[in-house]
C-alpha cells in the first residue's frame, strides 16, 4: 500500500511551504490551476474539486513513481523528464533535488511497476473524488478480455481518446507481444493517447515507457517519448463541429478504452453536442459519437460505457447513430461488471465497427473467471422499435421466453390500452403536500404508495395535497399504477396494482407513478394486464429491455412492441 504524503513530512514542507511560496512553483500552480478551472465540459461534480489538494496528491506520486524508475533502472530522473514535456511544464518540482528530496523505495519487494503502479493510482483515487471527472480504474482483466476476439496488427493506427493512465494501452501492447507481433519500432508511431489532465498523460508516459525499456532491455533516453500521446481535449476534435484541430482530421484502425461517465453541467450548452443532445447531456454519449467520426473504414471501436446507454431515454439519438453509421456488432454484459467498477451502474463492453451492418448483432457472456466469453447471435430486426432500445438477450431461452409471450392473449388488445405516467411533480408543489390528511386535500400517490396488494399511502414521506387546479392533477378512474422507479438487480422490478375507487374515489399521480388505463375500463382485461406484466417471465423481459434504473412508459411500450414484432413474424 502506497504510503501517503503525509507520512512524508518533509514533502510537505518542502512542495507546500517552500516550493509554492517560490515563483517557480507559483507559476506553475496558477497555471495548472487556471487549465482545470477552464476544462469544459464540465461535471455536475467538479464543483467541489480542491484543486491545491489534488495537484499536491499529483506531485506526490509522479516523485515516488520517478524514484522508483530511478531506482530499479538506475535512470537519471531528469533524463526521463527531459522527454515528457508535460513534468516541465506543469510540475517542475520534480527537477529540483532541493525540494522533491529521496524517497526511498523497496524496488525488490515491488518487482512489478505495473501492480506497483495500480495500486499506488487506486490509493491516490481514494483520497480525491472519482465522480469529479469520473475517473474510475479500469480492472486489467476485462481489458484483456475485450481485446479476446480481436484482429491485431503492428502496423494498426490505435487510440485510447480518454486514456487516463495508460492502462488500456499497456494492455493492448502486453497483447501484441503476447501474440508475437509486437514491433517496438513501427508502434511507437502508431499508439495515440489523449487526455485533458497533464497528470494522467506523464503517468501514461511512464507506464508505458517502462514497458518499452524492459521490453529492450536497454535505455537510450527516448523510451519515454511518445509524441502521439498528449494533452488534448478529445470531445475538442469532434468532426461535425468544423474543428481546425489537427486531430479532427485522423482516422484510427482501432478505439479503446472507458471514456468517463458524467452527466455535464446543464450551463455548458457551448460544449454540448446537439447531433446526440436529447435531454440530459452525457460526457460518455459525445466520446461514442466522437468515435464513430474517428473510424477508418473497416475500423473497429470497443469502449466500456454505461448499459443504460442501450435503452435510456437520453441516448435515442446516439442508438440511432451508431445503427445508422455502423455495425452494431457484440456488446459483453454481465451484472458483475458493476462490482469491478465501483460505480452504480451496469457496465458493458460495446463493439462497433465502420462497415455496413448485417442481420444480426451479439452478446457475449462472460465465464466466471472473466478469461473468455460465449455469444448468442440475436436478429437486429429487434432493435427496429420506436426509441430503438437495444435488448440484451442472453440465452436461447430467454429469446423464446419473449416468443411465448407474444402469443398471450392480452396482446391481442394491446392497442385498448394507454400508458401514462403521473404529471405531479413533488418537488415543484412542496407548499402543497402534507404528511397527513388535512381539510380539502386528496392521497398522492407516490412511488413507495404501491404494493403488489394495494395502495398504502403511510410507506410515502407525502400522503395528501392540495392542488389548485382540479382538472390538470386529480383522477377518478380505476387504472393499473406501477412504480417507475425500480432498481436494476431487485427480486421485482415490476411492482403494480390496480387502484380502488371504492378506498380512493379521487386521487393526484405523482411523476415517479406510471399507470395503464383501458379505454373502456374493461376489468377482465385490466386484471389480464396485470396479471402479464407482474408475470416472471414478463419481468425477465424488464431485465433485457431496461438497462436503466427504472422502467419507464417508454419501456413498456417498447417491449410491447418488440413482443408484437415477434409476433408477426
Amino acid at each position: 500500500m502506497l504510503k501517503k504524503y503525509t507520512e512524508y513530512p518533509s514533502f510537505e514542507v518542502n512542495f507546500s511551504n517552500a516550493f509554492l511560496h517560490e515563483e517557480i512553483g507559483e507559476n506553475a500552480y496558477n497555471k495548472y490551476k487556471n487549465y482545470i478551472e477552464n476544462i469544459k465540459p464540465r461535471n455536475i461534480y467538479t464543483s467541489k474539486l480542491d484543486i491545491i489538494e489534488r495537484y499536491k496528491l499529483e506531485n506526490f506520486l509522479i516523485n515516488i513513481t520517478l524514484s522508483y524508475l530511478e531506482l530499479k533502472y538506475r535512470i537519471s530522473r531528469l533524463d526521463i523528464i527531459s522527454n515528457i514535456k508535460e513534468i516541465i511544464e506543469y510540475y517542475p518540482f520534480q527537477m529540483h533535488s532541493e525540494y522533491y528530496g529521496f524517497i526511498d523505495i523497496d524496488v525488490k519487494e515491488n518487482k512489478d511497476f505495473k501492480k506497483w503502479l495500480k495500486n499506488s493510482l487506486e490509493d491516490f483515487f481514494k483520497e480525491v473524488d472519482q465522480r469529479e471527472y469520473g475517473e474510475y480504474y479500469t480492472p486489467e482483466k476485462l481489458i484483456r478480455l475485450s481485446f479476446q476476439s480481436l484482429e491485431m496488427d503492428t502496423n494498426n493506427k490505435v487510440v485510447d481518446p480518454a486514456c487516463g493512465s495508460g492502462f488500456f494501452i499497456l494492455e493492448y501492447l502486453e497483447e501484441l507481444q503476447n501474440r508475437k507481433l509486437l514491433d517496438i519500432d513501427t508502434i511507437k508511431n502508431n499508439i495515440y493517447g489523449f487526455d485533458i489532465f497533464p497528470f494522467s498523460i506523464i503517468m501514461s508516459k511512464l507506464l508505458i515507457g517502462e514497458f518499452f525499456v524492459k521490453s529492450k532491455k536497454s535505455f537510450s533516453g527516448k523510451e519515454f517519448y511518445f509524441k502521439n500521446i498528449i494533452l488534448h481535449n478529445t470531445v475538442s476534435s469532434l468532426q461535425c463541429k468544423n474543428n481546425d484541430n489537427r486531430i479532427t482530421n485522423l482516422e484510427f484502425d482501432l478505439i479503446i478504452g472507458n471514456p468517463p461517465f458524467f452527466r455535464i453541467e446543464p450551463d455548458d450548452k457551448n460544449e454540448i453536442c446537439d447531433c446526440v443532445s436529447y435531454g440530459h447531456n452525457y460526457i460518455q454519449s459525445i466520446f461514442v459519437h466522437w468515435a464513430i467520426q474517428h473510424l477508418k473504414t473497416n475500423g473497429k471501436s470497443v469502449l466500456f460505457l454505461p448499459q443504460s446507454m442501450l435503452s435510456g431515454f437520453y441516448y435515442q439519438k446516439l442508438r440511432q447513430e451508431i445503427m445508422e453509421k455502423c455495425r452494431l456488432e457484440l456488446i459483453i454484459s454481465d451484472k458483475s461488471h458493476e462490482k469491478s467498477f465501483l460505480v452504480q451502474q451496469d457496465i458493458m463492453i460495446l463493439y462497433f465497427s465502420n462497415r455496413r451492418n448485417l442481420d444480426y448483432y451479439q452478446v457475449g457472456i462472460p465465464y466466471n473467471d472473466f478469461e473468455n466469453f460465449e455469444t448468442i447471435i440475436l436478429p437486429l430486426n429487434l432493435i427496429n422499435n420506436k426509441n430503438q432500445v437495444i435488448p440484451v438477450f442472453k440465452s436461447e431461452f430467454e429469446l423464446n421466453m419473449a416468443r411465448h409471450l407474444s402469443e398471450m392473449e392480452i396482446l391481442n388488445y394491446i392497442t385498448e390500452f394507454e400508458i401514462g405516467t403521473g404529471n405531479f411533480v413533488w418537488n415543484q408543489n412542496k407548499d402543497d403536500i402534507y404528511n397527513q390528511y388535512v381539510e380539502d386535500s386528496i392521497p398522492l400517490i407516490m412511488g413507495p404508495s404501491i404494493n403488489l396488494d394495494g395502495i398504502n399511502l403511510e410507506n410515502s414521506k407525502y400522503n395528501y395535497c392540495v392542488v389548485s387546479n382540479e382538472n390538470r392533477y386529480i383522477r377518478n378512474d380505476i387504472v393499473i399504477l406501477y412504480r417507475r422507479m425500480s432498481p436494476i438487480g431487485n427480486e421485482i422490478r415490476m411492482i403494480a396494482t390496480i387502484i380502488s375507487t371504492d378506498d380512493i374515489p379521487e386521487y393526484v399521480l405523482e411523476n415517479h407513478v406510471n399507470f395503464i388505463k383501458h379505454e373502456n375500463y374493461d376489468m377482465r382485461k385490466i386484471q389480464m394486464m396485470l396479471q402479464f406484466i407482474t408475470s416472471e417471465d414478463f419481468e425477465t423481459m424488464i431485465d433485457i429491455f431496461c438497462q436503466t434504473n427504472q422502467v419507464s412508459s417508454n419501456d413498456l411500450f417498447t417491449i410491447f412492441e418488440v413482443l408484437m414484432s415477434l409476433r408477426n413474424h
